[in-house]
């Protein structure tokens, strides 16, 4: 996928954590699934939260960026979701197929930064210990577990970039 804008602003994003947050991995590979109707926005827009409900309402999703329809797994209430694992997003509730029987799956380079355990009430990241010179500032994401995480979720659109969009469809064993 190319868009240079999408690209130009995720890495202004990643530049800054990466000056706030020097000796952390604040980028990861992440999943996203989505369905074949959202592909063109993704494309175009990257992952807007403006665009929320827009997509996923049949599904029960609260965001078209969500992944999460499980309560269990719901830590934010205004942010798009990221898997760790791709199998994750290859679930039909996250990806439905199409009439053809393809999902979509995008892989998508995700700026994380400092992220703490979210929770269900936020629409925004929570405020974590600053710098060294203890200023006060926001947590970039917020994770399903801190010490082990498998769910991220972001809150600014420029946190992430859908690399490129995986077409998929299951094959069943004969």
């Amino acid at each position: 996928m190319r868009n240079d804008l999408l690209l130009h602003q995720y890495n202004q994003c990643l530049a800054h954590m990466n000056e706030l947050n020097p000796t952390a991995q604040n980028e990861l590979v992440l999943f996203h699934g989505t369905n074949c109707d959202a592909v063109e926005l993704i494309n175009e827009r990257g992952f807007d939260r403006s665009m929320a409900g827009k997509h996923a309402t049949a599904l029960g999703l609260v965001s078209f960026c969500c992944l999460c329809v499980c309560s269990s797994y719901f830590f934010c209430s205004a942010g798009t979701y990221f898997a760790r694992d791709a199998f994750y997003s290859c679930n039909p509730h996250f990806s439905p197929p199409n009439a053809d029987g393809f999902q979509f799956i995008y892989c998508a380079r995700v700026a994380v930064g400092r992220y703490m355990r979210g929770a269900s009430n936020m629409r925004g990241p929570p405020r974590c210990v600053g710098n060294d010179e203890g200023q006060q500032l926001f947590a970039d994401s917020v994770v399903d577990n801190v010490a082990k995480p498998t769910m991220y979720c972001v809150f600014r659109d420029a946190q992430s970039f859908p690399e490129f969009v995986i077409k998929a469809r299951r094959v069943r064993a004969v």
